[in-house]
This record gives structure tokens, sequence and C-alpha cells, in this order.
């Protein structure tokens, strides 16, 4: 396929900065324990679940997970069903899944189903672990700029809607969320230290997005409805209501 090689080398470029930066973190044993997890707020959202998309990466996925945990012994993991890339936030996190009324979910709806159907499929390179603060995740490199371009789009149809989507001024990077540090115990953040510099090269392979979830979720899907599922290879208008 053809790559937008400035996407993928800002890419590069990223995922660089934040490795050097996590290994002096690593190396000064300064990082942070993740809090409370499960659940914690819960928000409307746009991602893709790594078990809706076509092929086997979550087979690779999983076993890259599998020796992770074997690693570093008591740690949250993320289960198979949640492992995702985020889109965007639709909503602010409020404390209760029935925060959100049905009205509001329709619209929103509508505007994504709008938005993201019709896009096409994408294909991103997942390679290696990465750390920042307590979340080791698997670095996505995007061939082109879509998903950036799809995130500014939704956010700036919700906001002009009256919405307040979950924002970000960078909207390129892309974290697949594997791990969060939730004892950082001495003994722990070596033994943690240890298998992300072993596993921050490890290969994975090309995932092709082709479903975009729609649903309410708490902060780490450990608790999630979907609400639709929207096709990106359809054409505009066409989604899978649940």
């Amino acid at each position: 396929m053809m790559v937008e090689n400035h996407a993928f080398q800002e890419a590069v470029a990223y995922f660089d900065a934040l490795w050097e930066q996590a290994q002096r973190s690593l190396d000064a044993g300064d990082i942070p324990a993740a809090g409370r997890l499960v659940p914690l707020n819960y928000c409307v959202s746009t991602v893709a679940r790594l078990i809706q998309q076509p092929g086997s990466l979550a087979e690779r996925v999983d076993h890259l997970k599998q020796t992770l945990m074997n690693r570093v012994g008591d740690q949250f993991f993320y289960s198979p069903d949640s492992l995702h890339i985020s889109l965007l936030g639709c909503t602010p996190r409020l404390p209760s899944k029935d925060s959100f009324p049905s009205h509001q979910i329709e619209k929103i709806r509508r505007i994504c189903i709008e938005t993201l159907s019709g896009a096409g499929q994408m294909r991103f390179h997942l390679k290696g672990l990465g750390l920042v603060g307590s979340q080791v995740f698997i670095q996505v490199y995007p061939y082109v700029r879509t998903w950036a371009v799809l995130r500014d789009q939704l956010g700036q149809a919700l906001i002009t809607a009256g919405e307040q989507p979950i924002t970000y001024a960078n909207k390129a990077p892309i974290h697949l969320n594997l791990m969060r540090i939730t004892d950082n115990s001495p003994g722990q953040i070596e033994a943690v230290a240890a298998a992300l510099r072993d596993l921050h090269e490890a290969t994975i392979g090309d995932l092709d997005v082709v479903t975009i979830d729609y649903l309410i979720t708490d902060f780490v899907l450990s608790d999630f409805h979907v609400l639709s599922e929207i096709r990106l290879n359809a054409p505009s208008g066409d989604s899978l209501q649940l």
C-alpha cells in the first residue's frame, strides 16, 4: 500500500522520545502506580477493538501479553475483548453509565455514522512496547494520517452539535494499551524494566481496522456496552445497529 512517510516517521520520532523518557524513569525507579481502575467513570466513546478487526493479529498480541504477564506478575492487564485503539471520547467522563440520556446517545450516534462511515479501512503497524506514566502500551504506527483527520473531524462535528468531546491538541499518537502498573515496588519495577527493554522492539505486524465500536465504557473498557458497529468501508450511513 502507499505509505505517507511523514505520518509514519512522525510516529517513530514520537515513540522514540517517549522511550528515552521511560528509560530514565525506569532507571530511577520513578514510576507511578495507577490508582483505582475498575470501574472509573464512563463516557460515550468510539474505539477500534482488536477482536473486531480481520486477521490473526489478536493472537499475536495475546501472545505478547502472556509473555509480559509471565515476566511482571501481578499488574492490571486489559482483557482480550477490551484491547483497542481509541478514536475519540465523545463526552466527558461521568460517574455512571446511566448518565447519558437516550436523545444524546442517538444524536452522537448519527454524528459518528455521518463522519466515519465510508472513510475506508485503515492499516497500522504494531511494533514493540512503550511506557508513559503507569501505562504500558503497544506502539501503533499509522501509514497515513486518516486516523488523526477523523479524530479532528469527529471532534469538530460534536462541538458544533453542542457536545464536549475529549480532545487533545496532538491528535496523531495512537497507543494500544496493554497493562497498567499497579504495583510499583522496587522489585516489581525492576521486573517491568527488564521485560520492557526485552520487548521494546518486538515485531507484531500490521493491523487493518474496518470496524469502529460506538459504545458506553468505563476508563479501561472493563465494563462497556456496544451501541453500534460502524463499518469504515461501508457506504455513508451504513452501520450495524445493536
